[in-house]
């Protein structure tokens, strides 16, 4: 696997978006979308995904996760230090990490773990 390759793996972890990904890595913009769909099938490619997966889950996800909690905790407060403003901002970044969107502003991720006030639920 080349370096190109390596570091499409390494953006699609980080925006799970392929063609941006591909075309960050050095594709060109007109055949970024199917060279990403050829690399994604491929098995060494999926490999080193899993692979890359599997190093950084329990990191990133206890890192989602405190970043998750600290935006719930403003859009939720009641603390009249908190102003209305951040209160919005940080609902609209959940919003953002909980259902996140493609280029058309459709919902790519439909359900998501998320414990608000000790109660897990899955949107």
């Amino acid at each position: 696997m080349n370096p190109r390759i390596e570091q499409f793996a390494k953006l699609y972890l980080k925006y799970k978006n392929a063609t941006k990904a591909a075309i960050e890595a050095g594709y060109s913009e007109k055949t970024a979308r199917s060279q990403a769909s050829k690399l994604l099938n491929r098995e060494d490619v999926k490999e080193y995904l899993e692979e890359l997966g599997a190093k950084d889950a329990e990191v990133l996800d206890l890192n989602r996760r405190k970043i998750l909690e600290v935006y719930k905790e403003y859009a939720l407060s009641k603390d009249k230090k908190v102003p209305v403003s951040e209160r919005i901002k940080s609902a609209d970044r959940l919003m953002e990490h909980l259902f996140p969107t493609n280029e058309k502003g459709e919902v790519t991720k439909t359900k998501t773990k998320v414990t608000i006030d000790g109660i897990e639920i899955e949107l």
